[in-house]
């Protein structure tokens, strides 16, 4: 799916969000406000990471980068394979906290690009080279990966560091015994899953990494394949689109509201507008 174009979202918002009662507010409608949605699946085991994130136009820096502090709010939900939710983050942008009560979200979104940075080390800014920023969702800090016991729940960020390809994870943090709390194998290397998009799944499969519950050869042979992806495929980056669900809330608030029947039949016709861009162009 395409999103939907800078020219005619914030028109549609302009009229899906006039509510000007309290009901927009408890639903963060205004006409200013931008809502997005993002998704990722695994390359190597099928994990499905999916959220969203809301912003106010008027918060965006001058650089175009929506960072966490931005955020009026950004919620990630974790499934596994078989598509069971697992955990879902509520306004990650402010919680969970580490020890210092510093949220752990690293969050960087280019509103001209409509793109969240995703090919740079979890933990850095850059407003020059926009390509070293990285991202991290849910809880815990890469940093201390390898010291089990240390830290617990679910965990989505980029590349570990400048040196390394980029790609993608998904961590349950081990404890003491190194398992993670849903107990699932190992995907790749010592992560539950990832991805590589610039590599395909056999030039990762090359590495010795990806885990035994998932591949296997014996002596050239394939015994085991449950891959989440073809050999030939690359791993898939993370997709980011304009939110439909933001502006039926809208929507919702806007009748609430007592609006007219112009401006409801006129958003009507917008909201439409959207759908049908969404699902054809």
């Amino acid at each position: 799916m395409v999103s939907i174009p800078k020219t005619i979202w914030p028109a549609a918002l302009l009229f899906l969000c006039w509510t000007g009662g309290s009901a927009g507010a408890e639903n963060h409608c205004g006409a200013d406000t931008q809502e997005y949605e993002f998704f990722w699946r695994g390359q190597f085991a099928g994990f499905v990471v999916k959220g969203s994130f809301l912003f106010d136009a008027a918060d965006v820096p001058a650089n175009g980068i929506v960072r966490e502090e931005n955020l009026l709010k950004l919620d990630v939900s974790f499934y596994a394979p078989n598509g069971t939710l697992l955990r879902t983050y509520e306004d990650n942008h402010k919680n969970p906290t580490d020890d210092e009560g510093k949220p752990y979200l690293n969050f960087a979104f280019d509103v001209h690009a409509e793109e969240i940075f995703q090919d740079g080390t979890w933990n850095v800014d850059d407003n020059e080279l926009k390509y070293r920023n990285g991202f991290m969702m849910g809880e815990g800090k890469p940093s201390q990966r390898k010291e089990n016991g240390s830290q617990e729940g679910l965990a989505f960020w980029s590349r570990p560091s400048d040196d390394k390809t980029p790609h993608l994870h998904v961590d349950d943090w081990n404890n003491q015994e190194g398992v993670g709390q849903y107990e699932f194998p190992i995907g790749f290397s010592s992560h539950e899953d990832a991805s590589f998009h610039y590599q395909t799944t056999t030039q990762r499969i090359a590495t010795g990494k990806v885990g035994e519950a998932y591949y296997q050869e014996n002596n050239g042979t394939v015994v085991v394949n449950k891959l989440a992806s073809d050999l030939d495929a690359f791993g898939q980056p993370l997709r980011v689109r304009a939110s439909y669900d933001h502006a039926m809330e809208c929507m919702k608030a806007l009748s609430s509201g007592g609006a007219s029947a112009p401006a409801m039949a006129l958003s009507l016709g917008l909201l439409w507008m959207i759908s049908f861009y969404n699902a054809f162009l």
